[in-house]
């Protein structure tokens, strides 16, 4: 099957086994896992189409990727948010916050600095937050896949030595449609000040005011 799904698509093995491998993952429309031999029960005309879809979608998000590093993004100014940011903030702060506890968590395993100025609240308390009070910078830059939205978002339980802290948060607004299928991107957790070998040396997912709304790809 390898050498003919390879031969017909012209796609390479490598993605042909990556495929077998997830195959339990998005194509059965099921949770549950379901291994390659469920894959080789399927008809040689299925499994090539399925793969064929596989290889559009894996190929279409490296270049999403690509472009998203690469590209020259004009961003607007930081401005105070206009009713149309609210709203696309809006429709992703249960998954934004979802992802900081998940960030502070998996960062205290092997780094707890990431997450310090948090360091003593519970997970409620520091995503305690909305966007209609706490969203108080956005900049946004036009992409041939988008828009590209940057957030600055306050905790309001994080008030120490520095001040008032401050989430980035990447969100992104498809093209030709309207706020229902923005989509969370990152949250920007910056590894900074790298000694002479590229190793960080600091490291602050919890900004200040001051901190610059700037583009990051994470």
């Amino acid at each position: 099957m390898l050498e003919i799904a390879t031969a017909l698509t012209g796609q390479s093995a490598a993605l042909w086994e990556r495929f077998n491998d997830l195959s339990q993952i998005v194509f059965f429309g099921v949770l549950q896992p379901r291994g390659p031999s469920n894959l080789a029960t399927l008809r040689l005309s299925d499994q090539l189409s399925l793969f064929l879809t596989f290889s559009y979608l894996v190929l279409q998000r490296s270049e999403l990727k690509k472009m998203a590093s690469a590209e020259q993004v004009d961003f607007n100014d930081p401005h105070a948010p206009h009713a149309n940011a609210v709203e696309a903030f809006n429709e992703v702060l249960a998954k934004i916050k979802s992802e900081i506890v998940k960030s502070r968590h998996d960062w205290d395993k092997h780094e707890p600095k990431m997450w310090s100025r948090a360091q003593g609240l519970s997970d409620h308390e520091l995503t305690n937050f909305t966007v209609e009070n706490d969203l108080v910078l956005v900049r946004s830059g036009g992409t041939s896949y988008g828009n590209i939205i940057l957030g600055k978002i306050r905790i309001p339980a994080v008030n120490d030595a520095e001040g008032e802290g401050f989430i980035h948060v990447r969100i992104h607004d498809p093209p030709n449609r309207g706020t229902e299928d923005v989509m969370f991107h990152s949250l920007w957790t910056d590894e900074g000040s790298r000694d002479a070998e590229g190793r960080p040396t600091t490291w602050r997912a919890i900004h200040n005011l001051d901190t610059p709304l700037e583009f990051f790809n994470e």
